[in-house]
């Protein structure tokens, strides 16, 4: 199952694993910190905008990304993001 808890974690994994803006040593800039808590990991000009919604509620965001890594219950649009109770958006920039 594609989106199972396992197979989530495994791409999570291999993404922070290849690229250098997770690794311990990148930048860390807290974006919006609540909920949703909103923030960028950044190294070697790879740049990773991060957003968390541990809340039951629905949260809108108006963010700029060039694709989207992972995500899981949320709606990723042009321009904007929809995230869902419980959800999480990686977005490359």
């Amino acid at each position: 199952d594609e989106k199972s808890v396992l197979n989530t974690v495994v791409r999570l994994s291999l993404l922070r694993r290849t690229n250098r803006a997770f690794y311990v040593s990148s930048d860390l800039d807290i974006i919006e910190n609540g909920y949703p808590l909103v923030y960028e990991r950044s190294a070697e000009g790879q740049k990773f905008i991060v957003l968390i919604n541990p809340s039951g509620k629905t949260f809108e965001r108006t963010v700029k990304y060039s694709e989207a890594a992972e995500s899981n219950n949320c709606e990723i649009k042009k321009d904007k993001i929809i995230l869902k109770a419980e959800s999480f958006a990686i977005l490359k920039k």
